[in-house]
């Protein structure tokens, strides 16, 4: 992160093309425009890319917020809502993207990271589990000159266009391998769903967790009930796809799908895969569509899904 390496600064590098285009460009000219056309195919994808960008940051960077999606009042009681401030917290994101005094996008998505995915997520959290295993943990690159010097670099030598890590990369061309340097990011996800589902003492502890938190009236029970009835016990009825589910801040090159996809070829997990439109407004995006894919599926075993 610290030289301009999460994913999320090349999607907000990508929402930046459209938000720093001229408002009344934006508001009298594009947005008319592709209001009037049907919200199928590639138009579609359009609207729902200005709808986003059109959003301020930082609102915008933190817009996957599951909390914000559900909404406090879905998920807490309204006593604990009465006793706080549910705006508070997106106003002091907005407070610290503010005081960074950065005149870059990526300068500015790294003191909100500095302040809230290193000093009040991760590190706490690494340093905690660590010291319950009795591992004593450092973090070189938080080196107080590697911060300096990382801070003195030029915006776009941390992110050039959607290009992460770009100094980075460059500084260590002759001293790591090419595929080290070419390899995606990986995510640190566990299969807990998959998990909770096998694995009866896990389980067990899960849900006596879930049901002491009832106790103290801050989430709601019925939010609870939903999560223990309908997401395990209803889905323990169907069945289960391998792999893990990417984070939607890391995803997969290719076709997201295709870690978890039991008829993925070479090609699903390097390239961009067309949007194909089948009967009616039915789309799909998958390579077993296109014609040339199916035979070529045929011939090593696969069938359509």
């Amino acid at each position: 992160m610290m030289f301009g390496g999460n994913s999320r600064y090349a999607t907000q590098y990508f929402y930046s093309l459209y938000s720093d285009l001229p408002q009344p460009l934006r508001q009298a000219v594009l947005e008319p425009a592709i209001r009037i056309l049907p919200e199928v195919g590639l138009v579609g994808k359009a609207r729902r890319y200005m709808a986003h960008a059109s959003m301020p940051m930082p609102a915008r960077y933190d817009h996957y917020n599951l909390l914000q999606r559900l909404g406090p009042e879905t998920v807490f009681t309204g006593e604990f809502l009465a006793g706080v401030s549910p705006a508070a917290p997106a106003a002091q994101v907005e407070q610290a993207y503010r005081a960074s005094n950065a005149d870059s996008l990526i300068n500015r998505m790294l003191a909100l990271d500095f302040k809230y995915t290193l000093a009040d997520n991760d590190l706490p959290k690494v340093v905690r589990s660590s010291e319950l295993a009795g591992v004593d943990v450092r973090f070189p690159l938080l080196h107080d000159e590697v911060v300096a010097f990382s801070a003195r670099l030029a915006p776009g030598l941390k992110l050039r266009g959607p290009r992460l890590r770009y100094f980075f990369k460059k500084a260590l061309r002759d001293f790591l391998p090419p595929e080290i340097i070419a390899k995606t990011k990986h995510g640190f996800g566990l299969p807990f769903g998959r998990w909770l589902h096998s694995h009866e003492p896990l389980r067990r502890l899960a849900f006596e967790s879930l049901s002491d938190l009832k106790k103290r009236d801050i989430v709601r029970g019925e939010f609870i009930d939903q999560l223990t009835g309908a997401h395990v016990i209803q889905k323990e009825r169907l069945e289960t796809i391998e792999g893990v589910v990417p984070r939607p801040t890391d995803l997969p090159p290719g076709c997201h799908f295709a870690p978890r996809c039991q008829h993925r070829m070479p090609r699903c997990t390097t390239e961009e895969i067309p949007l194909y439109q089948l009967e009616g407004s039915v789309e799909v995006r998958c390579v077993l569509y296109d014609l040339a894919a199916a035979v070529a599926a045929d011939h090593e075993g696969a069938a359509l899904p």
